[in-house]
């Protein structure tokens, strides 16, 4: 591959990370939607969703940090000259995605941390820490993280 053709492409890291983020997102958005549909009688399994549904959002955003921070260090091809200017303008859709990729696992984590009775989270077994700035926490807060998390979604 030449360097020619190189700076036209994107590169292998940046697709995989593009590609393994849109799977997670896509499991996620499943997963999230059937285990908040459970009935109560199901509610152990609804806590177990949740639990990986949580060690995912944290990967989630781990793995979208390291895409933006991957794609400041190596940016991405310029866009192709024949482009219309309508869709140069549909872009900013794009920095809209990854702001939702970092908002969106964050308003989770400030939900579970501002929670009064402060439950643990786990990144897949290992402990994960709260977030410390929410104190006692109260349920008005965590209920308004919990809405910026589902309507994020």
């Amino acid at each position: 591959m030449t360097t020619a053709t190189a700076a036209s492409q994107y590169n292998r890291v940046a697709i995989i990370l593009h590609w393994l983020i849109a799977i997670l997102i896509i499991g996620q958005l499943a997963g999230g939607l059937y285990a908040a549909g459970l009935p109560r009688e199901q509610g152990e399994l609804a806590r177990e969703l949740f639990t990986w549904h949580k060690s995912f959002g944290i990967l989630i955003l781990l793995l979208s940090l390291a895409r933006i921070g991957w794609r400041i260090v190596n940016p991405p091809p310029p866009l192709p000259a024949s482009m219309k200017g309508w869709e140069v303008t549909v872009k900013v859709v794009h920095f809209g995605f990854y702001f939702l990729l970092i908002a969106i696992p964050l308003f989770g984590w400030a939900m579970i941390s501002s929670h009064p009775r402060k439950p643990p989270l786990e990144f897949f077994g290992l402990p994960w820490p709260l977030l410390p700035f929410f104190g006692a926490g109260s349920e008005e807060t965590h209920e308004l993280f919990e809405e910026a998390h589902e309507y994020g979604a």
